[in-house]
C-alpha cells in the first residue's frame, strides 16, 4: 500500500464526522485526506458509518465543571443588536461566499447531513409517538397538589410576578403568571410551545399548568423579600396575597400559571448563539455553525419565537459530569408579546431605517401591510397574513440564524413537518384555553404555518430523503421518498427523476464516468411515494472488474447524482449518493449524502 492508500484507510474507518469530499482536483483531495489524519483521535468510532443509524456524538464525557457565567442583559442586547452586527459588514469571507451563493455549511453535520444524538439535540423525529409528543420533557404530574406548597421565594417587580415554590416531593418550581390583562396568554405560549420545541428534539424544562387557590401557599421558613425600592425584609402571608391580587382569577375562582420545574445539576449560565463555551472541553464547534442552532430558525419562525437569545438558554452541569444545553422561557412565543411587528423586523432593524430614511419616510413598514391579529386576548399576534420563512426575524439579530444554509433550513423544516395534526391538536388542548375557538384558531394557525415551512425549504434543495440500498434478483436497488410529494405539496405527475451521473471516484487520479445522462444501466419504477432505482446486474459487473484489484474502501468510492424535475415550474435540484463498493456480492453500501443547492 502507498502511503496515501494508508491514510485513506486511517480516515475512512476512525472519522465518520470527517465526510467524504469529492474535492476537483488531487491536491485538494490530499489536503482533506492530510487534514483528517491530523483529526484522527477526535472522531467517534467506525461504527457510525452507518446510513440510517441514530448517531450518538460524543460530548456527553466527564468534564471538569465550568465556572457559571451570568451575561449582563444590557450589554447583550447591544452587542447583539449593533456591535455583531456591524461586525458582519466587515466579514468579507461571509459576503464573499453569500454573493457567489456558497454560504459556509454546518460543521457538525455527519456524511449523511444529519447530527447525531448530543447534549444539544436528540433525534425524536424518526420514532416519537403521540403520546410520547404529548408527554413531552415530563417526568411527574406537576407539583404534588395533595399538600401546600412551600413558598421559597418571590417575584414582586415587572409585569407578572412569580413564585418560586417547594412540593412535598422537594422539588423546586418556578411559578409564572400571565398578564393581568390578557389572562391564558403566556401560560397557554409556555406549554405549548415547550411540547412543540421538545418533539423537535431540543431540551426544555418540565413545564405545567397549574390552577390552586391561595391556601395552596404556605411560608414556613423565612424569606428575604427586596421590595419596589430596594428594601430587604421578612416575606409575610400578606405580601404573598399582595402578588396574588395582581393576578386575573379564573370565572372558579382559581389562578392559573405554569410551574416550570428547576433543572437538575449545577447552573452554568446561558450560551451564546455565536462563539464557544471555552470553559466546556466537549464544546467544540461553534455555536454559529452549528446545525441545531442553524436549524433551530424554522422552529421559531414556527412558534414565532422573536425572543429567541442567549438569556432564554440555559446550560446545566449535568450530575453524570457535563454540560446540557437548554432552551427555556416560551411565555413570549405564539405572538404573546402582543406587537405587530413580532417576526418581521428587528426591534433596531438596520435595513429597514435605511429603507425609510432613503424613500423619505414612505417606505412601508412589513408589518403595517399584513394583519396578524387573532382578536383573541389569549392568543395576540399570531397568524399567517405575510409569514414567509425566508424573511422571518425574531426580535434581536441572531448570529446563527443569519448563517443558515439552504440545507440547515431543509434539515429545521423536516422538524418542523414532523409535528403532525394530531400532535398538534393534542398539544393545544393542554393549554385548556377557556374559548373553544381560541383553541381552534391556534390549531388551524399552527398548521398553515408548519406547511408554509415545509412547502418553502422543500424547495430550495432536493427534497429526496430516507434513502436505502437492498438487494434483488435484478441487481440493486436504491430506495428513496420525495418529502414534497409524500406530503402533498407537489403532485407525483408532475415530478421526474433521473440518474444523471455514476462517477468512480478516483483518488489520486482523474474521476472515471461510468454512466452518463442516458441512464444506462439504471431504471426506476415508482410506487406511491417511494422510488426506486435499479442497478442492472451488467453494470453491477462492470463496476466489479473495475474494483477486483483495489485493496481499500478508499479506492472503491463512486458518487452517483439524481436529478429531480418538477414539470409545472421549471424546477431542477440535485442530491449527490456517495456509495462504496463492497464485493459482487454485497454490492454498493451508502457512504454520505450531499444535497447540491
Amino acid at each position: 500500500m502507498t502511503l496515501l492508500s494508508d491514510l485513506k484507510q486511517i480516515i475512512l474507518e476512525k472519522i465518520p464526522y470527517f465526510p467524504y469530499v469529492a474535492c476537483g482536483t488531487y491536491r485538494k483531495r490530499l489536503l482533506c485526506v492530510l487534514c483528517g489524519f491530523l483529526l484522527i483521535n477526535c472522531g467517534p468510532s467506525k461504527e457510525l458509518l452507518v446510513a440510517g443509524r441514530v448517531y450518538e456524538f460524543p460530548d456527553r464525557r466527564w468534564v471538569p465543571e465550568p465556572p457559571a457565567k451570568e451575561p449582563d442583559p444590557d450589554y447583550d442586547f447591544v452587542d447583539k443588536t449593533v456591535l455583531e452586527q456591524m461586525e458582519s459588514v466587515f466579514d468579507f469571507p461571509r459576503t464573499f461566499r453569500w454573493m457567489t451563493g456558497n454560504p459556509k455549511q454546518a460543521n457538525n453535520i455527519d456524511a449523511f447531513d444529519e447530527v447525531g444524538n448530543s447534549s444539544w439535540f436528540t433525534n425524536r423525529v424518526r420514532t416519537i409517538t403521540l403520546e410520547e409528543a404529548l408527554r413531552g420533557p415530563d417526568t411527574v404530574d406537576g407539583p404534588e397538589m395533595t399538600h401546600p406548597w412551600e413558598v421559597a421565594g418571590v417575584k414582586t417587580q415587572g409585569v407578572t410576578p412569580g413564585f418560586r415554590i417547594k412540593d412535598s416531593r422537594g422539588d423546586l418550581y418556578l411559578l409564572k403568571f400571565d398578564p393581568p390583562a390578557f389572562p391564558e396568554l403566556a401560560t397557554a405560549a409556555e406549554i405549548i410551545s415547550t411540547k412543540l420545541v421538545h418533539a423537535a428534539g431540543f431540551n426544555t424544562p418540565e413545564n405545567y399548568l397549574v390552577f390552586f387557590t391561595e391556601e395552596q401557599l404556605v411560608i414556613k421558613d423565612e424569606i428575604t423579600l427586596v421590595d419596589e425600592f430596594g428594601n430587604e425584609r421578612i416575606l409575610t402571608p400578606e405580601d404573598v396575597m399582595s402578588v396574588l391580587e395582581r393576578v386575573t382569577r379564573t370565572s372558579d375562582g382559581k389562578f392559573r400559571a405554569v410551574a416550570s420545574k428547576f433543572l437538575p445539576g449545577g447552573l452554568v449560565g446561558p450560551f451564546s448563539y455565536v462563539s464557544r463555551r471555552k470553559t466546556d472541553l466537549n464544546d467544540v464547534f461553534r455555536h454559529e455553525h452549528r446545525r441545531e442552532l442553524r436549524g433551530l430558525q424554522p422552529l421559531a419562525a414556527f412558534i414565532n419565537h422573536n425572543d429567541i437569545r442567549r438569556i432564554n438558554s440555559l446550560d446545566i452541569y449535568m450530575p453524570e459530569g457535563y454540560v446540557k444545553h437548554y432552551l427555556i422561557d416560551f411565555g413570549s412565543t405564539l405572538g404573546s408579546v402582543n406587537f405587530r411587528s413580532e417576526g418581521f423586523e428587528y426591534i433596531i432593524d438596520f435595513g429597514t431605517i435605511t429603507k425609510a430614511a432613503l424613500s423619505g419616510g414612505a417606505y412601508k413598514r412589513p408589518w403595517r401591510r399584513y394583519n396578524q391579529e387573532s382578536n383573541f386576548t389569549s392568543i395576540g399576534y399570531f397568524g399567517v397574513d405575510g409569514f414567509n420563512p425566508e424573511k422571518w426575524r425574531p426580535s434581536y439579530p441572531n448570529m446563527a440564524f443569519q448563517r443558515i444554509s439552504n440545507r440547515d433550513g431543509f434539515w429545521g423544516a423536516k422538524l418542523v413537518m414532523s409535528i403532525t395534526d394530531e400532535m398538534i391538536h393534542g398539544i393545544v388542548a393542554q393549554a385548556k384555553y377557556s374559548d373553544p375557538r381560541a383553541a381552534d384558531y391556534m390549531i388551524a394557525t399552527l398548521i398553515k404555518r408548519r406547511d408554509i415551512i415545509g412547502r418553502y425549504w422543500y424547495g430550495k434543495v432536493s427534497p429526496l430523503d430516507r434513502f436505502s440500498i437492498i438487494p434483488s434478483d435484478v441487481g440493486q436497488q436504491i430506495t428513496f421518498v420525495d418529502l414534497a410529494v409524500e406530503i402533498g405539496f407537489e403532485q407525483r405527475q408532475e415530478t421526474s427523476y433521473r440518474t444523471h451521473q455514476l462517477v468512480y471516484n478516483n483518488f489520486g487520479g482523474r474521476d472515471k464516468k461510468l454512466l452518463n445522462s442516458k441512464n444506462n444501466g439504471i431504471s426506476h419504477t415508482t410506487d406511491g411515494t417511494t422510488t426506486t432505482m435499479t442497478l442492472s446486474p451488467e453494470l453491477l459487473g462492470k463496476i466489479d472488474a473495475l474494483c477486483r484489484d483495489k485493496e481499500t474502501p478508499g479506492d472503491r468510492l463512486f458518487y452517483l447524482k439524481i436529478d429531480t424535475h418538477r414539470t409545472s415550474k421549471n424546477w431542477k435540484k440535485s442530491v449527490r449518493l456517495h456509495l462504496h463498493y463492497v464485493n459482487r456480492a454485497e454490492g454498493f453500501v451508502l457512504a454520505g449524502v450531499e444535497r447540491l443547492d
